[in-house]
Parts: structure tokens; sequence; C-alpha cells
């Protein structure tokens, strides 16, 4: 079942769209659904209590943060912060 969902963008936001469309050779479509499939994830990640970072020449720099880890009434009991490490070789 599919279910058609009109919505407004601001230029700014229509500017990225085609940006990424062209960067994907997609259609407006797949770039929201592909959008939407990613922020589930990382929402999934962080109920589990892993985080979402930034990793530069193999180490972990910085920890993304996203709306729902500022809205989330508590963290997850096993919810770890994002600190530099290197990856282990081969990754």
């Amino acid at each position: 079942m599919s279910k058609k969902i009109q919505v407004n963008f601001d230029d700014d936001a229509v500017n990225v769209l085609d940006t990424l469309k062209q960067a994907t050779r997609s259609n407006y479509g797949d770039v929201i659904r592909d959008a939407i499939g990613l922020y589930e994830w990382a929402r999934r990640e962080y109920e589990q209590g892993n985080a979402i970072g930034v990793i530069k020449d193999g180490v972990a720099v910085k920890e993304v943060v996203l709306p729902f880890t500022v809205l989330s009434p508590k963290p997850s009991p096993n919810s770890k912060k994002l600190t530099p490490k290197p990856l282990p070789s081969g990754s």
C-alpha cells in the first residue's frame, strides 16, 4: 500500500534535493525515501545505545546530533558517547 503526500519545500531545500537527485542519478521520490530510510536507521541505532559519527583518516572525530537524540526524554541506558579512536586495520 502506498500513500501520496504533498510537501512544500523552500528554495534551499529544493536546491539540496536537486543536488542529491543529480548526485544519485535518481528522482525526488527516491532521494526522499533514501533519506527517510537513513534517518530511521540512525534512530534505531541510537535506541540501541549506539552513536552515529564522522570518521576521518580512520579515527572517529565527531558525533552526529539528530533531533531524536535531543528530544529523547532519556538516553538509552547503554548509550555511549563517541570517543576518538583508530579503526581496526582492514576497515
